[in-house]
């Protein structure tokens, strides 16, 4: 397919979407904003949610790049998975109402000329993490034995929750959504022990839940999985 018309198509979409709405913008008006014929906008979109994919794969695939690239090596796995999550959250925080319309689009979005794309993009940001938990496993920072495929998608999946959670605040705040994500939702007060932030609850609530073990008697599921020492005494 040619893709010269996209960038006019996306100016269009974005512009139609942020001023009347999502429900309310049609096809047909944003292939006239675009100065494009119908039958040219179907050949990129199938449909509405096809075109908010058309404006974020772009976005969201060099976002992904930066994202991968910003845990520095060396640091715990908790400031890792922080630092890739933070990527996104100051992202999806710079044009929160169309943020929040790609967010509950995508949950079910499996159909679509942009769907191949998306769900290439976010294997990319899975495996990826992956790779970080794999890493950490031969290196013996996490005693976690399952495989590292499942772990990294249940952290993904804990994220994915977060996130729709924060942007559907009026006016979400980085600084709110990441004090959120050192959480875990439904699990009673995180507790800071030695191994450190709360963000690793994440992932010793996914390796534990894989490997059939259960919380402490007081909840607390911080890691005994993980014995990775972040100076916290």
């Amino acid at each position: 397919m040619w893709f010269g018309f996209a960038p006019c198509i996306r100016s269009a979409a974005r512009e139609l979407f942020r001023k009347h709405g999502y429900s309310a913008a049609t096809m047909r008006q944003i292939a006239r904003r675009a100065h494009v014929g119908l039958g040219t906008l179907f050949s990129y979109a199938d449909d509405k949610r096809d075109l908010v994919f058309l404006i974020f794969n772009e976005e969201l695939d060099a976002l992904t790049d930066r994202a991968l690239a910003a845990p520095r090596p060396g640091e715990p796995v908790a400031d890792q998975l922080i630092a890739i999550f933070k990527c996104h959250y100051e992202q999806f925080a710079l044009h929160p109402a169309l943020s929040r319309l790609a967010l509950q689009e995508l949950t079910f979005y499996s159909a679509g000329k942009q769907a191949k794309t998306f769900h290439a993009i976010r294997g990319r940001l899975i495996a990826g993490i992956e790779r970080l938990v794999a890493q950490a496993q031969r290196a013996g920072r996490i005693r976690s034995t399952p495989d590292a495929k499942l772990i990294a998608r249940q952290i993904f999946f804990v994220y994915s929750a977060a996130v729709r959670w924060w942007i559907a605040e009026p006016a979400p705040r980085v600084s709110a959504g990441m004090a959120d994500l050192r959480r875990v939702p439904g699990m009673g007060p995180a507790k800071v022990d030695k191994y450190g932030e709360e963000i690793l609850a994440l992932f010793a609530g996914a390796s534990r839940a894989l490997e059939g073990n259960t919380m402490s008697p007081g909840g607390d599921i911080l890691s005994y999985d993980i014995r990775e020492p972040l100076g916290v005494n």
